[in-house]
């Protein structure tokens, strides 16, 4: 409702809108990634890293760090958190690296 309502408001009150509607989706689409990579249904290794590294990215802009050190960090935070998901999916689907 909120992604419909923002479109045909046109206005920066749509703008607001949209952008809570997107946020709205992107948590529900996060928490079943979450929900199917812990049970060892399906593996979302890459996506819930990808979500670690766009978070530490955006907590660099907010704190105004150097480029580099954002892209390092971001980085960093992405392949430590896909290690830790990859064993994590490992370990509650009995083993297996994907399904």
């Amino acid at each position: 409702m909120l992604l419909v309502t923002g479109f045909l408001m046109g206005n920066t009150r749509g703008v607001v809108m949209i952008l809570a509607g997107v946020s709205l989706a992107s948590l529900a689409a996060l928490e079943l990634t979450l929900r199917e990579h812990f049970t060892g249904y399906r593996s979302h290794t890459s996506v819930l890293a990808g979500f670690v590294g766009v978070f530490v990215l955006g907590l660099g802009f907010v704190l105004a760090w150097p480029q580099l050190v954002k892209v390092g960090a971001g980085a960093g935070a992405f392949l430590l958190s896909f290690y830790l998901f990859r064993e994590a999916f490992k370990r509650r689907s009995g083993g297996l690296g994907f399904r």
